[in-house]
């Protein structure tokens, strides 16, 4: 929600400062809400005490606020001296929990706070709710429920260690309102905990245990032993090593799962719980969702005969045009579930024998295909652009003899 609002609309002829907005003091009558002007992070005071709205001249020049010169006027603060206001803002948007505002305020040096919000803004927004206890404060604009949450003072104060890089971010956006340096040398290392006493009387009971050991385990009748079943002697085998006989049976009965891929002697084929998964996908209804969808069948393109051509009427969903699920989509969709659920094993490729490459155009695109002794390795393709679709038969086989480079 925003608001805006025009502090030289109503003029008083005292300004003034309260003690809590001079000092910085957290007092229990006062709310401060955190807010963001650009990239600089503020921190106001609401204070009844204070007639009007202040912006502090350093944070004004760190946020690149226009300052404009004004009518001078006496601030008379509440420690009894006087300061000079010679400028204002005549527009400080700023941002709170949701809420947006566009306040003009005077420019004044103050030191504890980033702004103040006086009495000529709470009467702007009267009547109000205030809830001390919690820090909120609540009033209506147009009609339209606004609430700000100011800041808690913690129960407890705790100091966290910052790293230099975590520090020089928050202070480039105004984010440090308290910092400690303390010297880790003086700072005692006894800070151990008082031991249980059950647990000093258990480590006094085994204390043979738990010793330091000076030297080697003295000598016993059997330093290490493998438990075998009664009647059974050792095994007589080389550690590690099989017949060729046992090695091939080993073979083709194992089969590894890796990375979404099950590899076996036959060769390297999809996860079935991967390929299940795509039959079950239903009809994707936003991008995000066919995004996912493509993401998925991709990362098996090469398992995939014209996967390129096949998806091309997918694809174009994901261009700037939008979203617009049609009925080409629909068979594509389909087509392609059908296709990742009938994925060939594919050949390991074996680098002492000859590989051969097929490639193939078409109207819509052109593929190729990686394979050794007949049986394929890889397959890729790619559906071809307005322009390409024009070309003759001939220079589309011809890109097709270009794009098998990629394969190589």
């Amino acid at each position: 929600m925003a608001y805006a609002i025009d502090v030289e609309k109503n003029t008083v002829k005292s300004i003034s400062l309260s003690l809590n907005a001079v000092s910085g003091a957290e007092a229990g009558e006062t709310i401060r809400p955190r807010a963001l002007v650009g990239n600089q992070v503020m921190l106001a005071l609401i204070d009844s005490g204070s007639s009007h709205r202040f912006v502090d001249e350093n944070f004004a020049k760190r946020a690149a606020l226009p300052m404009l010169p004004a009518p001078s006027v006496q601030v008379a603060l509440a420690n009894g001296q006087q300061m000079q206001s010679q400028h204002k803002v005549k527009s400080v948007q700023w941002w709170t929990q949701g809420n947006s505002s566009d306040t003009s305020m005077r420019i004044l040096q103050l030191g504890a706070y980033d702004a103040v919000l006086g009495m000529d803004w709470l009467k702007c927004h009267s009547p109000m709710t205030c809830d001390w206890n919690e820090k909120t404060i609540q009033f209506l604009h147009k009609d339209q429920p606004v609430t700000l949450q100011g800041s808690r003072a913690p129960c407890q104060v705790s100091l966290e260690a910052r790293s230099v890089e975590q520090l020089d971010k928050a202070l480039a956006g105004n984010d440090v309102w308290a910092l400690a340096i303390a010297d880790l040398s003086k700072i005692s290392s006894d800070t151990t905990a008082p031991q249980p006493a059950k647990l000093t009387q258990l480590l006094e009971d085994f204390q043979d245990v738990v010793e330091q050991p000076t030297g080697l385990p003295p000598h016993r009748a059997y330093n290490h032993a493998l438990s075998l079943e009664p009647g059974h002697g050792p095994p007589n085998s080389r550690p590690y090593h099989y017949s060729p006989q046992q090695k091939d049976e080993i073979e083709c009965q194992s089969s590894i799962s890796y990375l979404g891929h099950i590899i076996s002697s036959e060769g390297v084929a999809t996860d079935p719980k991967k390929m299940r998964a795509m039959e079950e996908w239903p009809q994707p209804t936003t991008v995000t969702e066919l995004r996912g969808f493509l993401g998925l069948t991709g990362y098996y393109r090469k398992f995939v005969k014209n996967y390129g051509i096949i998806t091309k009427p997918l694809t174009q969903l994901l261009t700037k045009k939008g979203f617009l699920w049609s009925d080409q989509a629909a068979q594509a969709f389909e087509e392609l579930k059908r296709a990742m659920s009938s994925t060939p094993v594919l050949a390991l490729p074996d680098y002492s024998k000859p590989f051969a490459i097929e490639t193939d155009a078409s109207d819509s695109g052109i593929g190729a295909v990686l394979s050794q002794n007949d049986h394929p390795i890889a397959y890729l393709s790619q559906a071809l652009g307005v322009v390409n679709k024009k070309l003759s038969v001939y220079e589309k086989e011809f890109l097709a003899v270009q794009f098998r480079q990629v394969l190589k």
